[in-house]
């Protein structure tokens, strides 16, 4: 671990954190559809061929590491290595809040299931919890030893789970901000944590080259995932609870059952290291981000390419001259992804 406490989430070339994009909508810019007339902020998409870039926001300064859409996508939340965390009008580029409190590198954040918090993570070792309608604090989450890396809601809302680069994960009570468990079973900092869908159970993994799944009421270990040769950046649960999906740095996305731990299948094609791989709320695809600076889709049966999205560019900050392509998101329909680089830019794509 290096001695700054920095963390490699999705970029094992700089061991890179996440703050927030400073976007307003004189940051829009490269938008390929006009907005409908009398109807401002509002694009038709209906007609917009899949691959197809809608448009880049680059109103940042930094590498931007985290992009999240709201649960009606009419906003996008980000985070980058500028110590911000912003919510924007996803059809406008228009910021609605930006948020400054964090002291460091924001380095995820999330919506609760009812979009009304958003919980930002940084290498300040807190989460502060927002309310969406007045953008106050209404909590904040200290005890971790270093950087927070991870942030994931519990599919009822009623609690969170932290990942660090204390080489802990702890479970919070939203609403109190106490600790509730620790789960200490990684050697190496811990890059991701996710919630199965039935919220039963914890997807953890990190530099140690493994992912963990535990049981989230007792912190019990009950699968330890090993075929990764290299860093896990991101493990998500399958929406049916029956698969998880790991990204990492050896160049591979993997499919394997978590009663098991046994490897179901290899997503191999990209160049480089993969930096984060999640699913399609249908279950039907599977999308991921790299080194390579594409963003693919994949058939999580057998696969085979569904999209391969290229325009990400090379360079950005000094930690990561080649750049490369850190989170991916879904809208809730599907027919939309984000995704978010090394080279400052958010990406919007049609499905």
């Amino acid at each position: 671990m290096e001695s700054d406490g920095r963390i490699s989430r999705r970029t094992a070339l700089a061991r890179l954190g996440q703050a927030g994009l400073l976007l307003a909508a004189s940051g829009l810019t490269g938008c390929s559809l006009p907005f409908g007339p009398g109807k401002p902020g509002a694009a038709d998409t209906s007609n917009v061929p899949a691959g197809h870039q809608l448009y880049i926001y680059r109103a940042h300064t930094e590498s931007v590491n985290v992009v999240m859409w709201s649960k009606d996508a009419q906003q996008i939340a980000s985070a980058s290595d500028d110590k911000t965390a912003a919510v924007w009008t996803a059809l406008t580029g228009q910021t609605i809040h930006q948020i400054t409190a964090h002291t460091d590198k924001v380095w995820d954040l999330a919506f609760s299931p009812d979009g009304t918090k958003l919980a930002t993570a940084s290498r300040d070792m807190t989460v502060i919890i927002w309310d969406v309608a007045t953008w106050s604090p209404v909590q904040t989450l200290k005890g971790h030893e270093k950087g927070v890396g991870s942030v994931a809601w519990s599919p009822d809302g009623t609690k969170i789970a932290t990942g660090s680069v204390d080489r802990t994960a702890q479970i919070w009570d939203p609403v109190t901000g106490k600790s509730l468990l620790t789960y200490g079973l990684h050697l190496s900092w811990v890059d991701s944590v996710a919630w199965s869908p039935d919220g039963k159970h914890i997807a953890s993994c990190g530099a140690d080259y493994t992912a963990h799944v535990w049981d989230a009421t007792t912190a019990e270990q009950l699968v330890t995932y090993r075929n990764h040769s290299q860093e896990v950046y991101t493990a998500r649960w399958s929406p049916d609870g029956q698969r998880v999906l790991t990204a990492s740095q050896d160049g591979t996305a993997q499919l394997w059952d978590p009663g098991t731990g046994k490897t179901l299948y290899t997503y191999t094609g990209h160049q480089g290291g993969v930096y984060c791989a999640i699913w399609s709320h249908d279950g039907r695809h599977i999308a991921s981000g790299a080194e390579d600076l594409t963003v693919r889709v994949w058939s999580p049966a057998d696969g085979s390419p569904q999209g391969n999205y290229t325009g990400h560019q090379r360079g950005g900050d000094q930690a990561h001259p080649a750049g490369a392509v850190h989170t991916v998101a879904w809208t809730p329909d599907d027919t939309r992804l984000a995704s978010a680089s090394s080279d400052t830019t958010v990406h919007v794509w049609q499905r």
